[in-house]
């Protein structure tokens, strides 16, 4: 994939660029320092990802998300502190956001998360497919669309919101984990204070030195497990998804 690297931090850009060195699949084209420069990069070298800073002087992240549209062939990353945009992220469609400093697992999941969605974004969709409210249960996101409980994957806390993370992208809402977790009832099980995971989705257990452990979700996603959950956990998922891996 064909990345392009945006933040008006020389120190980020280049803390990405080295992250992004250890994926084989990840060729940087190019770096942009502001929002108007990242645009005519954009529709210059035409990449298949781009890593998007929000807070940068002139066109922020967010603006520039917006004056792509939803058709342009690059995904979108948020990179982000979420300190202030929060609520405007809601209006955008991003493929994923990350909190800095970047978690080198976090920043595979996004990877892997946009490569699916450009294969299936590229895919001619089922001609006999019944809509989703036909089929199953939804979840209600802040733009007004309805998400299938049955393609959440594991959620994430982001200081007041929270990411609900899918196959082919993450979304952002305004709640806490408790009231998730009150929502989605069974579907789902707390595993750390800042993490909930589809039981439909749990592939396996890894257990580390000292007690630690993590989930090994089947899109390859791995979870910590925190210490204080570990039992509620594993009496959750006794006798549907404990084998190890």
């Amino acid at each position: 994939m064909k990345v392009l690297i945006v933040d008006d931090e020389p120190l980020a850009r280049r803390g990405l660029s080295q992250a992004l060195a250890v994926f084989d699949n990840i060729e940087v084209i190019g770096s942009a320092s502001d929002g108007d420069q990242a645009l005519s990069m954009i529709r210059s070298l035409i990449p298949d990802l781009v890593f998007l800073d929000i807070d940068m002087p002139g066109k922020t992240g967010i603006e520039v998300a917006a004056a792509l549209g939803r058709n342009h062939a690059a995904e979108v990353v948020f990179v982000t502190a979420f300190d202030n945009y929060g609520e405007e992220a809601f209006s955008v469609e991003a493929t994923d956001y990350l909190l800095k400093p970047i978690n080198l697992e976090r920043l595979r999941q996004a990877i892997s998360r946009a490569d699916r969605r450009k294969a299936e974004r590229m895919a001619i969709p089922a001609r006999h497919a019944l809509p989703n409210y036909l089929t199953q249960r939804s979840f209600g996101l802040p733009n007004g669309q309805d998400l299938p409980e049955s393609e959440i994957i594991w959620i994430e806390a982001a200081k007041d919101y929270a990411l609900i993370h899918t196959r082919i992208r993450s979304h952002i809402v305004r709640a806490t984990m408790s009231q998730l977790s009150e929502r989605l009832g069974t579907l789902v099980v707390r595993v750390h204070r800042s993490a909930l995971v589809a039981v439909q989705w749990v592939q396996g257990w890894k257990n580390y030195r000292k007690g630690a452990s993590s989930l090994l979700l089947k899109d390859g996603t791995q979870v910590q497990v925190g210490p204080t959950y570990l039992h509620s956990t594993r009496e959750a998922l006794h006798g549907i998804q404990g084998e190890a891996w």
